[in-house]
């Protein structure tokens, strides 16, 4: 069970990470096209 737990945290963790990275990823875009425009 403790096992099983762990994993499923490791799970939420690396999808929270995904969802900051898009997020980032999103922001530097806008603001690359902010700066060019």
């Amino acid at each position: 069970a403790e096992t099983t737990a762990n994993r499923n945290l490791d799970v939420e963790e690396m999808r929270q990470q995904k969802q900051l990275l898009i997020r980032g990823s999103e922001i530097t875009t806008l603001s690359t096209k902010w700066q060019m425009s």
